[in-house]
């Protein structure tokens, strides 16, 4: 699944061409896109036109997205051409799923590649379709990934972090030069 605003940079066209090349191989996959956005009918006229619409939900926005993370979801894809940071890596990092998600800006610092997810180089079809393919055949794989994301998210973005490298921050600032 992916979560992100239904916009032409975050490239849910690209992930919904490269779940249809999966299928091929990983037929039991089911794919959902949970944002709201202008390219909401396009995507529902593309799953049609590559036969897979009834593998694919567009859901629209989502008040909170955590049950999905915790219970639909078990491979995450952010597959932006470009991103500030990844929140929503960061979210289901937190809830244990490996993500795959395009080398690109933001990504970069939240997904370390095969040890808390998968990277591919933007706007690559088919190296998403494989990364696609390996995660589905390999729950032992996502499991290990997951639980390295989980681990990653908690040492490097949360709360308690966030406030370590705040005070580290001021207190070097703070200090006679």
């Amino acid at each position: 699944g992916q979560v992100a605003a239904l916009v032409a940079h975050k490239r849910p066209d690209l992930l919904l061409r490269s779940f249809a090349g999966a299928l091929g191989s990983s037929p039991n996959m089911h794919l959902i896109l949970i944002g709201e956005g202008p390219l909401k009918n396009k995507l529902q006229r593309l799953a049609n036109e590559l036969g897979v619409s009834k593998k694919v939900t567009v859901t629209g926005y989502v008040e909170d997205v955590l049950p999905f993370l915790q219970h639909v979801i078990n491979i995450n894809v952010l597959a932006s051409i470009e991103e500030g940071l990844g929140v929503s890596v960061i979210e289901a990092s937190g809830c244990a799923l490996p993500s795959i998600v395009s080398d690109c800006t933001g990504l970069q610092e939240v997904v370390i590649d095969e040890i808390t997810g998968l990277k591919y180089t933007p706007d690559d079809c088919q190296a998403l379709t494989q990364a696609l393919n390996k995660l589905a055949q390999n729950p032992s794989l996502r499991s290990k990934l997951g639980s390295e994301a989980r681990a990653y998210a908690l040492k490097k973005f949360s709360l308690t972090e966030y406030k370590n490298s705040i005070q580290q921050l001021l207190q070097k600032q703070l200090q006679p030069q």
